[in-house]
């Protein structure tokens, strides 16, 4: 949804004024500033950081947190010019309204670059003596909270909330023996907000982004439902609906602060993979699909604590929206078999009526004939853009299939993005959607079916997913000439 700057300014008026639903008869705990990857840099431009802290500012924020890469390098000098940035916004350690507010965060792992990736990246002494892994950690804490660095964990009470972070590296076996000393300041019966960089495995997102960190905290955090874990790393944005996961603990993405990144890559589900990067390639074969541009969206979610739930206002600043809220109950309403909380209910989004008269066929790089380069020989099919029936259908990807006629047999599956999935619907609409096979992949000569399944952000997690579309077609077999 967009909302004009009148709209949007009245809309904050009253959500500032007028407490939501249950809510109405309970004062906050607390109000809080959630971002991540600001991935803030010694050049460029930090305009939508700064308006991100004075638009939480303005919110009467007492606590920001940023759930790792707060800068790009990881260089004390990038630190100093992010707390430029933020005592712009809260002069004095202060809010909008007068009152105290501190920065809080969890190190990522631009933040802490080592000297073989300075190395190898081609920086130098100059850039590695500035590292903040370089001895400089309790520097690095200092520079954003005036303190002294607690170590490679820390926790921190406002308002009698708690929040504990853990930094790159060190939120796996260390974080048990962390919680237990500090159990005496870790309620039980209040949510509890953990930040580490990566998400937990096989929560929000549930692809390659979570299984970074290979499994860790998993028993830890289920064994303690109170915890509301926040992070960051994938880019992925909280736009859509897998960024929120409420199994035996709830986990969100922060999604990233300062723009999307583009990919087409997926290993959620094995065997629908599509790779293209160098280092996959050589791996796992030639690449097929480009990168798909996912529409910059730059997220500062406002969470509000009550005493009886959680309540998550997620701003996007690339396009002036303001996304429905999450509004969870406390205790949280768990379900290891359906965690996808706001997912349920939602209307998978559909392809327009006459979509399936709009798929185009085209071969790129010539013809289906041997030739070199791990592009050459290409198909690729254009289809129409799915829509989405509310703010919780929004497309995110496919599910491509490819059958031949004759038998039903399955050539291969395919999981492939929509560009712009996390820009507007008229950006998604503009760019179409498509899929790319390569020369090797599809048989030549005979009848093949090929369906195309929309699915919303969970859609593939449980089963949901838009009406497919059909095309049916023929590759032509290549013409083999010989030479006597």
């Amino acid at each position: 949804m967009t909302l004009s700057r009148r709209t949007f300014l009245g809309s904050l008026a009253a959500a500032a004024a007028v407490p939501r639903g249950a809510c109405a008869a309970e004062e906050p705990l607390v109000r809080f500033g959630l971002m991540s990857d600001t991935h803030l840099e010694l050049t460029g431009k930090a305009e939508t950081l700064l308006k991100q802290f004075r638009y939480l500012s303005q919110r009467g924020v007492r606590l920001v947190l940023v759930t790792g890469d707060v800068v790009h390098l990881g260089l004390l000098s990038e630190l100093r010019r992010f707390r430029s940035v933020w005592d712009e916004a809260f002069p004095n350690g202060k809010n909008a309204l007068g009152e105290s507010c501190r920065l809080f965060v969890c190190w990522g792992n631009h933040d802490y670059h080592d000297r073989k990736w300075f190395q190898e990246n081609g920086y130098g002494d100059a850039e590695w003596a500035d590292a903040i892994v370089n001895g400089h950690q309790n520097e690095a804490w200092r520079i954003l909270t005036d303190e002294d660095s607690p170590g490679e964990h820390a926790i921190l009470t406002v308002n009698g909330v708690t929040f504990v972070a853990a930094h790159w590296g060190h939120f796996a076996a260390d974080l048990e023996p962390f919680l237990e000393e500090h159990a005496a300041e870790i309620p039980t019966d209040r949510p509890v907000f953990f930040l580490q960089h990566s998400h937990p495995n096989k929560t929000c997102f549930g692809n390659w982004y979570a299984l970074s960190n290979k499994g860790a905290n998993e028993t830890t955090l289920g064994a303690r439902p109170n915890f509301f874990v926040m992070s960051g790393h994938s880019h992925l944005t909280n736009v859509a609906n897998d960024a929120f996961w409420a199994g035996k603990f709830v986990s969100m993405a922060a999604g990233r602060s300062s723009g999307s990144s583009g990919r087409n890559f997926y290993d959620r589900v094995e065997g629908l993979r599509e790779y293209n990067t160098a280092s996959q390639s050589s791996k796992y074969g030639p690449k097929h699909m480009p990168n798909a541009p996912l529409g910059d969206c730059d997220l500062a979610s406002l969470v509000t604590v009550y005493p009886s739930r959680v309540v998550v206002e997620r701003r996007e600043y690339s396009h002036g929206r303001d996304l429905p809220p999450w509004d969870v109950p406390f205790p949280f309403p768990l379900n290891e078999a359906k965690p996808y909380l706001f997912a349920q209910g939602a209307n998978p989004p559909q392809f327009p009526s006459d979509a399936a008269a709009r798929v185009r066929l085209r071969y790129q790089h010539g013809n289906l004939t041997p030739s070199t380069g791990a592009q050459a020989g290409q198909v690729r099919i254009d289809f129409p853009v799915a829509l989405a029936d509310g703010e919780h259908s929004q497309i995110v990807d496919y599910l491509v299939s490819v059958k031949r006629k004759g038998d039903g047999s399955t050539v291969l599956d395919r999981l492939v993005i929509q560009p712009y999935a996390f820009g507007t619907a008229e950006e998604r609409e503009k760019a179409g959607a498509w899929v790319v096979f390569g020369r090797d992949e599809l048989p030549r000569g005979e009848d093949l079916v090929l369906t195309i399944r929309p699915l919303d952000a969970v859609g593939y997690f449980d089963g949901r997913g838009g009406t497919p579309i059909a095309f049916e077609f023929r590759l032509a077999k290549p013409v083999v000439s010989y030479l006597v």
